[in-house]
Parts: C-alpha cells; sequence; structure tokens
C-alpha cells in the first residue's frame, strides 16, 4: 500500500519557490545562451577553442559534442543534434516544456495549473544520457 501512493498521481499545486526561482533562472539562461551564442559565432578564439580533457588524457570529455549539438540544434538539425549529444537534446525539450507550461500558468493566473514542476528524475535522466553517451563514445575510440 505504501509503494502503491508513492507512486499515484498527486494532484497539480501552484508553483512553490523552487519552481518559482527555476523559472527565472530559466530566462537568465535564455541570455546566457544568447550571448555564448553571439560569441561563439563572432568570436575566432572561441570557434576554435580546443577541447583541454582530449589533449590532455587522449580521450573524449563527458561534455564533447554539446556545443555542437546546441548549434545544430538552432540550425534545425536536430537528428544530428541528438546523435552528437542526447543531453543537450533532452534538456533543450524540457527547458522549452517548463518554460512555456510555467508561463502559461502564470499567466492564467493559476486558473490552469499546467506548468511542469521540479522533480529530481529529471535530472537523473540527464545525468544517464550524459554517462551512456560518454561510455559510448569511449568504446568507439578504443575500438
Amino acid at each position: 500500500m505504501q509503494l502503491y501512493s508513492t507512486f499515484r498521481k498527486q494532484p497539480k499545486q501552484p508553483m512553490d519557490q523552487t519552481d518559482k526561482m527555476l523559472y527565472l533562472l530559466g530566462w537568465a539562461m535564455l541570455a546566457a545562451a544568447l550571448i555564448f551564442y553571439l560569441l561563439v559565432t563572432n568570436v575566432s578564439f572561441f570557434r576554435n577553442m580546443p577541447c583541454l580533457f582530449l589533449k590532455t588524457t587522449g580521450f573524449y570529455c563527458p561534455g564533447c559534442g554539446a556545443t555542437r549539438a546546441f548549434f545544430l540544434m538552432l540550425h534545425g538539425r536536430f537528428l544530428s543534434a541528438l546523435w552528437y549529444y542526447p543531453a543537450v537534446f533532452y534538456g533543450v525539450l524540457m527547458y522549452l516544456y517548463f518554460m512555456v507550461s510555467n508561463t502559461a500558468e502564470l499567466l492564467s493566473r493559476g486558473k490552469f495549473l499546467i506548468g511542469l514542476r521540479y522533480r529530481n528524475l529529471y535530472l537523473y535522466i540527464a545525468l544517464g544520457l550524459i554517462l551512456a553517451n560518454w561510455l559510448l563514445k569511449i568504446l568507439l575510440l578504443i575500438l
């Protein structure tokens, strides 16, 4: 009985302080992503920066491919982005869902409780994607 009540769908609650802070952080992340995009596309130093982890160890780092995947997504090449770094694809989808649903909830002044709420599970999925991608790249590099 205890296990069932743990996984039973709970009624939607209004945004709490954590969700409100994450919502504000989401807008800040959008601004940071735009600045990053402008820097990388316009400053040659950032465009040709080598991966220090790869140079030092000879192995790909857990983040190898993330920048490439980010730019592929911005240019509409979603399957390529998914191939290079699935966590970026997952992160962008979760970000969009979180921001759109919570904006709709805030604009309705709480009449529609449709906003995505923070759960640790979302982070565990992202970490699993990063780890699986990293191990696959190392395995392919060795073989």
